[in-house]
């Protein structure tokens, strides 16, 4: 079989772990309670999906908080946070697992490694990835294609070879930006036009390798 694509940059929340509803509850617990926000859970799931930097922005209107004060008191929620519904979303494991068998799987995100490393290798996923890009790494934020770039020329991936996996117009700009094919996700079945597929589940793609 002719193997379209043997390059994957994958996202995570949202798109590689489901952890938006997680964390739209520390947020939530967060914000209601440190700050007296008054918001919903799932219009600020709908915030946070955008991006965290949207959802701030949105919620202190120019920044008029304690950043540092606030994701420290996010950190001690999240702690204290019932994890077990951050799970991998099916058939990403087989779908990494042949990837990795023709060509090489990256992961770009901006989580921090300190968060990301145990719950890959909670799954046992941290062996699928060649490269992992973090908030550590500096590159600036999707959709800036810098840090698809990057891996890009590092490895000298052949962009027709090459797809991006994202959940949010940041990820699919990115690689748009980085002149590659795009796949959104998307489990309630919402499309984004700009990308060049959509699906709602990964069991739809599983031919492809």
């Amino acid at each position: 079989m002719d193997h379209k694509y043997h390059y994957i940059i994958w996202d995570f929340d949202g798109t590689l772990f489901d952890t938006y509803p997680s964390m739209t509850e520390v947020y939530y617990q967060v914000l209601t309670r440190d700050y007296q926000i008054e918001i919903s859970q799932s219009e600020l799931q709908s915030l946070l999906k955008r991006s965290v930097n949207y959802c701030l922005e949105t919620i202190f209107p120019g920044k008029k908080v304690d950043e540092e004060k606030l994701f420290a008191r996010l950190k001690t929620q999240y702690q204290k946070q019932d994890k077990k519904s951050e799970v991998p979303f099916a058939y990403t494991g087989e779908i990494l697992k042949k990837v990795q068998s023709i060509g090489q799987n990256f992961l770009v995100t901006h989580k921090s490694l300190e968060f990301l490393m145990p719950k890959l290798a909670e799954y046992q996923y941290t062996q699928y990835f060649k490269e992992i890009v973090a908030m550590e790494h500096g590159y600036p934020l999707k959709p800036d294609p810098t840090s698809f770039l990057y891996l890009i020329e590092k490895y000298n991936l052949p962009k027709d070879k090459t797809i991006a996996f994202g959940d949010r117009d940041l990820d699919i700009g990115a690689g748009i930006g980085a002149g590659i094919d795009t796949l959104f996700f998307d489990p309630v079945g919402n499309h984004y036009p700009q990308a060049t597929y959509n699906i709602k589940d990964y069991a739809d793609i599983q031919n492809w390798w």
